[in-house]
C-alpha cells in the first residue's frame, strides 16, 4: 500500500469504508488530482503515516 489513500463518496448512502476506496499514491499531489476526478462531491486523501486527513472536500467536519 502506498502512503496516501483517495477516497470518494456521494452525499447520500455513501458506501462507508473501503467501500469508497479509489486508489493509492505516493505523493500527494496525484491523490488530490484522482480525488478531484471523482463524480462524487466528498473528496479525501488519507496520510497513513500521519494518520489524518490531507485534503477534505468538502470541509465538513465539525472541530471536536
Amino acid at each position: 500500500m502506498k502512503r496516501y489513500l483517495v477516497f470518494t463518496y456521494p452525499c447520500y448512502y455513501p458506501g462507508g469504508g473501503w467501500t469508497d476506496f479509489v486508489d493509492d499514491f505516493d505523493s500527494i499531489e496525484d491523490a488530490i488530482a484522482c480525488a478531484n476526478k471523482s463524480r462524487y462531491e466528498n473528496k479525501e486523501v488519507i496520510d497513513t503515516e500521519t494518520k489524518t486527513d490531507v485534503y477534505l472536500y468538502p470541509e465538513q467536519r465539525p472541530e471536536l
